[in-house]
Parts: C-alpha cells; structure tokens; sequence
C-alpha cells in the first residue's frame, strides 16, 4: 500500500509539472521536488521521465475521464447529455490555465493506447477485445448511447445513425479545440460550440423537437 501510494504520488507531482511547464520543459528534479521523494526512490518506480510520462498520461486520462463521464451522465434527458460533451470540453480549452498541456497528455495517452495494441502479441480477436476498452471505443460507446436514446424517443430522426453521429460530434469538438488552442485569436471558440450543437445535435432532430432559434 505504501509503495502505490508513492508510485501515485510521483504521478499527480509530474502531472502538476508538465501542466505547469510543458513536457519538454519539465525536469525530474522538479517532480521529485513537488513529490517529495529522492532521485533513487524516482527509479526505483520509473525508468525515465518518458516512462513516467506514458504513467501520467493514463492516469490523467483515467481521472478526466471520470469527470468528463460524471458531467455528461449528470442527466436522464439525451438532448441534454450531447449538450454537456460539448459544453464540457469548450469550458476546459475556455477556462483552463493549461489547456495545451492538458490536450498533449490526452493525445499522448491515446498515441500510448494505439502503441500498446500494435506491440501486443495476443491474437487477432485478443487484440480487437483489447481495442474495445480504447478512449475513443468509449467515448462513442457512451455518446452514441444519447443518440440512441434520443432516435428511440423521437427526439432525433428515423435514419440517423447513433455511433456515426457520435464519432463526427466527438471529431468535431476535437478539431474545433485544437485549432483554438493553436490560434486563438483566429476562432470565436463561443460561437463555434454553439455551431457544433446546431450542427451535431438540433439539425439532427425533426423540426417540431428542435430548439427555436
């Protein structure tokens, strides 16, 4: 238990630095610092600051997506719960002091995921299985779920497809987000979450459901 509880708290301290200072910018003597922890205990857990890395992202990505999860699950209404995807992640390219560092360590932890289903050496079905826990296997998994509910309740059109429109809404918001955090004077990022919605959510649905306006 004491040694999990070191390993973790090595892993919320480079969290902290490389949201602070970037990856390349963050030192292993500035995590054992925040850590409180000495360079032998440091690789007595880890290999490399690259291996800590590819430990920290999981991990970033494992407790974002509980909040991301908790958010848009925060409702029974499938309208609402499209609403709270988009809504969540503009308010973290919004809001967060470290919105760029916070997008390299997701898509680090997702280059890290399809790193680990290349090198496995399981079988062709073992490795499907295994891609089938992927964040973004997920991240449809659970969206489509909102459109599925919504097509069954009439709230969106007969011929939709829920998985499909899952995948564009979430490609969407990712594009959307990452070409605002590269220029940000070049996107009303408010403007854009509301064209998403329009877009990805009420155009989807029969006139007489969808919002006014």
């Amino acid at each position: 238990m004491r040694r999990k509880k070191t390993r973790e708290r090595i892993i919320q301290a480079a969290i902290k630095v490389f949201s602070e200072n970037g990856y390349e910018r963050s030192y292993v003597e500035d995590i054992l610092k925040h850590a409180g922890v000495c360079k032998g205990t440091f690789y007595r857990y880890f290999r490399s600051k690259k291996d800590l890395l590819e430990r920290a992202c999981q991990e970033f990505m494992f407790d974002v997506g509980g909040e991301w999860y908790d958010f848009i699950t925060d409702t029974d209404d499938p309208i609402k719960g499209l609403e709270n995807h988009v809504d969540f992640v503009c308010s973290i390219v919004l809001e967060e002091k470290t919105a760029t560092t916070y997008f390299e360590l997701w898509a680090r932890g997702v280059r890290s995921e399809a790193s680990r289903a290349s090198r496995s050496k399981a079988s062709r079905k073992g490795r499907r299985e295994a891609a089938s826990t992927g964040t973004y296997r997920k991240l449809r998994e659970n969206i489509s779920r909102f459109y599925e509910l919504g097509k069954n309740n009439g709230l969106f059109k007969p011929d939709i497809e829920p998985m499909l429109a899952a995948s564009m809404l979430i490609a969407t918001v990712d594009g959307i987000s990452t070409q605002y955090l590269l220029e940000p004077d070049a996107i009303n990022l408010i403007l854009a979450r509301d064209l998403i919605k329009k877009t990805c959510i009420y155009d989807l649905m029969p006139k007489d459901k969808a919002p006014v306006g």
